[in-house]
């Protein structure tokens, strides 16, 4: 009797504050977003508010649909913040994260398409543009990572965790890059072992980065 009645009262009333406070929010939000129309500066207020609301309501689901020269359309879904946004072109950016060990998923046309598939945990990335070229990108947890990009040229990247690191970059010369360390790091700064990076282009180069040099 009673209890039952102080719990749903309770209920009701969470609920209740939990519209207010999703209003309030959504409210400021589209608020900032007019302005953000005529005044870009005020963006990163908007950027704010919506880490404001991602914490707050984890499982929300909300679509930002802003016009200033340009269209984007923004997603956040499922404790996961994502933006794109541009300048004079045409938009559309999606972004899905959905859980540890599963996929997201992402199309962005901009003067272009490009395909993103994230898999998370001992799987792989995959990872397609199309911008008068093509690059093709895996990266496999604890494995090896392949990049290629065809744009006039030929790039061709290989990563092998705990082993060996190879680069090629043909375009009208060849580059040869070698880097052996237990992971990989920033160029020229690498450590453990050592870098071994060769150039041709109308001449030699023979570039060495040894531990605690650079």
């Amino acid at each position: 009797g009673s209890s039952f009645i102080f719990f749903t009262y309770f209920f009701l009333l969470f609920i209740f504050i939990s519209f207010v406070s999703l209003f309030f929010f959504l409210f400021i939000f589209v608020f900032l977003c007019f302005f953000s129309f005529t005044c870009y500066f005020l963006y990163p207020f908007s950027f704010i508010l919506l880490f404001f609301i991602h914490f707050h309501f984890p499982s929300s689901f909300i679509v930002y649909l802003s016009l200033f020269r340009h269209l984007s359309f923004f997603i956040i879904k499922f404790r996961y913040i994502s933006f794109f946004t541009n300048f004079h072109y045409v938009s559309f950016f999606i972004i899905n994260f959905i859980c540890h060990r599963y996929i997201s998923f992402l199309i962005t046309n901009f003067r272009y398409i490009s395909f993103y598939i994230i898999t998370f945990h001992h799987h792989f990335s995959l990872y397609f543009v199309f911008n008068h070229y093509l690059s093709l990108h895996f990266i496999f947890h604890h494995y090896f990572s392949l990049y290629f990009v065809f744009h006039h040229h030929l790039s061709f990247y290989f990563v092998f965790h705990h082993h060996l690191s190879l680069y090629f970059f043909f375009h009208h010369h060849l580059s040869l890059y070698f880097v052996f360390h237990h992971h990989f790091s920033l160029p020229f700064a690498f450590h453990h072992y050592f870098s071994l990076y060769f150039v041709f282009h109308h001449h030699l180069s023979l570039y060495f980065i040894f531990h605690h040099h650079f």
